[in-house]
């Protein structure tokens, strides 16, 4: 399956962003499949689904996607 761009996953998948403020997202198949703070931990989530997730990381401040 092609995994595409985090920009593109988040135009397709419209949600609150507010509570992943300033965090790093692991996405799979069009799934968060980890979260949080630290790229790291993250990371070493993500790779437990998928040899290659796509990650993006959410700004503190509001998002406008245009």
């Amino acid at each position: 399956m092609k995994k595409e761009g985090s920009e593109i996953w988040a135009l397709k998948h419209p949600l609150n962003f507010n509570k992943y403020r300033g965090e790093y997202l692991a996405l799979v198949n069009d799934r968060i499949v980890a979260h949080g703070k630290k790229f790291e931990e993250v990371y070493n989530e993500a790779i437990k689904f998928d040899k290659e997730p796509v990650f993006t990381k959410i700004p503190e401040s509001e998002i406008m996607i245009l």
